[in-house]
């Protein structure tokens, strides 16, 4: 009989296909793709998009997991690789009025 886990739903997306990643409760770093089953034991940012980065020209291209700023009904996904540092989480935030 296979032991069942319990996943968190992390805010980051996999690498390989953009899924959502997802973290083991009960065994700290192991994640997983929901989408394409990548895994692996090194936490989050070993299988998304976070620190990916490229040389565009003479500037770094850097990338991170963000929510999506254009959700649409051809583009549906909560968390995107986006470019561009992640923003500062000490930075000062507008409230969201309420949902869309």
């Amino acid at each position: 009989m296979p032991i069942s886990r319990q996943w968190n739903i992390e805010p980051h997306c996999c690498a390989w296909c953009g899924g959502r990643v997802l973290s083991d409760v009960a065994d700290v770093g192991h994640v997983r793709c929901a989408d394409c089953g990548a895994e692996d034991g090194n936490g989050v940012k070993s299988i998304c998009w976070c620190g990916a980065g490229s040389q565009l020209g003479d500037a770094p291209l850097t990338i991170h997991c963000g929510p999506n700023p254009d959700k649409s009904g051809s583009n549906m996904a909560e968390i995107v690789a986006l470019q561009g540092p992640p923003p500062d989480p000490t930075s000062t935030r507008r409230k969201s009025a309420g949902r869309r």
